[in-house]
């Protein structure tokens, strides 16, 4: 078997937001971060998604109360010419009912234009983890055959 490895006149597009997370909840405000995508070449088109089948399958766009959305509002894939930047922002009211024992994972994926052989793609996958606040202020009393809280 032989490997070949040509030079590529393309570079792969940028994915840059936040890294994993955890909200404690009840929270006190959104969880809000920017998500900004870009194609290093001046010339590139960019395409930009959302994997796993767009908001439909991606955790926190697919909760029953209180959904996570991006803003702009916009279909994808989200196509750009010069200059090759998609930005967007992420809101979510975290709440109780979002707690649970895994995490929410939200996978970003752009690609550059098709005219380049091979397309070059990036790809960056965030995880949520939604907790309780630890429970404070406890007081226990002793009693017969029993520990009042």
């Amino acid at each position: 078997m032989a490997v070949y490895v040509d030079y590529c006149r393309n570079d792969p597009p940028i994915i840059k937001t936040i890294d994993d997370t955890c909200v404690l909840v009840p929270a006190t405000e959104y969880l809000r971060f920017d998500i900004r995508s870009w194609d290093p070449n001046d010339t590139d088109s960019l395409y930009f998604y959302l994997n796993n089948g767009g908001e439909g399958n991606n955790g926190p766009f697919n909760v029953d109360t209180l959904k996570a959305r991006l803003f702009p509002e916009t279909t994808y894939p989200v196509k750009t010419k010069m200059p090759q930047q998609v930005v967007k922002r992420f809101e979510w009211q975290v709440d109780c009912a979002h707690v649970r024992r895994s995490f929410y994972q939200i996978d970003f994926y752009a690609h550059d234009n098709l005219r380049y052989d091979p397309t070059l793609a990036a790809n960056h996958a965030i995880t949520i983890t939604v907790r309780p606040r630890p429970v404070t202020n406890f007081r226990l009393r002793a009693s017969t055959r029993k520990i009042i809280l």
